[in-house]
């Protein structure tokens, strides 16, 4: 299964993806989404990690191979 993986350059921390999925994402300290780790993500239901994705009003959360 690929990665998730947030880019934080555009991520302007609406905080949907961590609302939604909070098994995978975190607000980190300045207000951006990231992933937990790629191994907890791996765990999650890819179907769930792909509505977060969807969410993302930026589209700053893709798919990202390992």
């Amino acid at each position: 299964m690929p990665n998730v993986q947030v880019n934080q350059e555009i991520c302007i921390g609406c905080m949907m993806c961590a609302i939604n999925c909070p098994d995978v994402f975190f607000i980190k300290e300045d207000g951006k989404s990231d992933v937990k780790t790629d191994e907890v993500a791996r765990k999650e239901d890819p179907k769930k990690i792909q509505e977060a994705i969807n969410m993302c009003p930026v589209q700053a959360i893709q798919w990202a191979q390992s």
